[in-house]
């Protein structure tokens, strides 16, 4: 049976947009999680760690003994949060600060139950910053734990807090999204609210000034999905046009012009939110550490910001201050990676500190930018940058006996500061309709 599936953006917003598809899953097998890049941190979760970043650490398939299969993954800064198709949370990885919510500042390098333990099983979205993370509810109750020296969780002081810790005293928030030292949130009569770490106007809210409890953006209500990068906020409404503020150029001269928010060089920064150009037709969108990017109905992918990586995925290491298309197929280039690169297959995309990952309608992932740390999940040459997508894919025996075919069925991706993770089926999608 088809069944019609609401699509999710990176962060796991709900747009507008839906994708007829079918899953012929192998209930043996189960969904699921796969990580790779640094592992200084255990926020692979493979059971050790490792303080060399420039080796590879392979591509770990995380085992969910207690669950059947993952449903969802979110990488921060040094910690990884997912959740279970049971709607239960995990997080490991670096603790500092409290982001795994485990009731400790421990950190872990194996999935371990939040406080909220085994028997809460409402996770429904969530967010991971650099040093904070987020949930919300099926009841849409909305979690913040972690550090908050900025506001960032929004629980009207600036303490961090090793234990989740239910924001507010109404339940209506449908979508979060925290990244750097700030959090953006929507709730569910379509209006946005913001909170946390505010130099670059990150906030929307028309000044420059901290916040530690949310406050509202504007008085618009026909707000949709959201995403926070490190200093930025891009956020789609409900008529397809894409938002952005925040910082626009940061760094040093050469950077002058990277355009962070995709309006074009103009200011420095821009503290309440601008349309990025005219389109009416976005629906998926990813906000990185200075670069961004977005999805439009007919499965195009731009990206734009500081590329010094090739993070924007245009062949170059040129910043764009305006969307740019992902790069696209080319003789002379396919003729040398052994792959197409085509033009109009995404449907998710997630954007890390200076890399990018994405998802294609077929299932398959692809990476790009920086690869120092081997967060594009490639290490068969020494190439520490990549300009364009590259597939990721396994290699050696164990992958082609065993795992080969997960990574042709890959259902949602994203990038961290340093790592990345996606959640895999048994097997591939087949998709019937790519328009609402």
């Amino acid at each position: 049976m088809n069944d019609a599936q609401n699509y999710y953006s990176p962060e796991g917003e709900l747009t507008d947009h839906f994708i007829t598809e079918r899953w012929f899953v192998d209930q043996y097998i189960g969904d699921r999680l796969c990580t790779w890049g640094t592992n200084a941190n255990g926020q692979l979760g493979n059971g050790n760690q490792s303080t060399d970043t420039g080796s590879f650490y392979g591509i770990y398939f995380i085992d969910n003994t207690s669950y059947d299969s993952w449903s969802d993954v979110k990488c921060g800064g040094d910690h990884t949060l997912a959740v279970t198709r049971e709607k239960v949370l995990y997080a490991w990885g670096h603790n500092a600060d409290g982001q795994l919510g485990n009731g400790t500042t421990n950190s872990t390098d194996e999935p371990s139950l939040t406080s909220l333990g085994s028997n809460f099983n409402r996770i429904k979205l969530i967010s991971a910053g650099l040093q904070h993370s987020l949930a919300i509810s099926t009841q849409k109750v909305l979690y913040a734990w972690g550090h908050n020296a900025n506001g960032q969780l929004g629980l009207g002081n600036n303490n961090s807090t090793s234990t989740p810790t239910t924001v507010g005293t109404t339940y209506n928030w449908v979508q979060v999204s925290g990244k750097g030292f700030h959090t953006v949130a929507i709730k569910d009569d379509g209006t946005i609210w913001s909170t946390g770490y505010n130099q670059y106007g990150q906030l929307g809210l028309g000044d420059t000034t901290d916040r530690n409890t949310f406050t509202q953006i504007g008085d618009d209500t026909d707000w949709l999905t959201v995403s926070a990068g490190r200093n930025h906020t891009l956020a789609i409404k409900t008529n397809g046009t894409l938002w952005a503020w925040g910082a626009n150029h940061i760094g040093t001269d050469n950077n002058v012009n990277e355009g962070i928010l995709g309006i074009g060089a103009g200011a420095i920064s821009y503290s309440t939110p601008r349309q990025v150009g005219n389109d009416i037709s976005w629906i998926s969108i990813s906000a990185g550490g200075y670069h961004s990017a977005a999805i439009k109905r007919d499965g195009s992918l731009y990206c734009w910001g500081r590329n010094d990586d090739g993070q924007l995925g245009d062949n170059s290491q040129t910043s764009k201050n305006i969307p740019t298309l992902v790069y696209a197929d080319n003789t002379s280039l396919t003729a040398s990676i052994g792959y197409e690169i085509n033009l109009a297959q995404w449907k998710n995309v997630s954007c890390g500190e200076d890399h990018t990952t994405a998802v294609k309608l077929n299932g398959s992932a692809w990476a790009w930018g920086d690869n120092s740390n081997r967060q594009l999940g490639y290490n068969t040459l020494p190439l520490n940058i990549f300009k364009y997508p590259h597939k990721v894919e396994g290699s050696g025996d164990d992958w082609i006996a065993q795992r080969g075919r997960h990574f042709e069925s890959v259902k949602r991706v994203s990038a961290g500061r340093k790592h990345s993770a996606f959640v895999t089926s048994g097997s591939s999608p087949e998709y019937y309709v790519t328009q609402g």
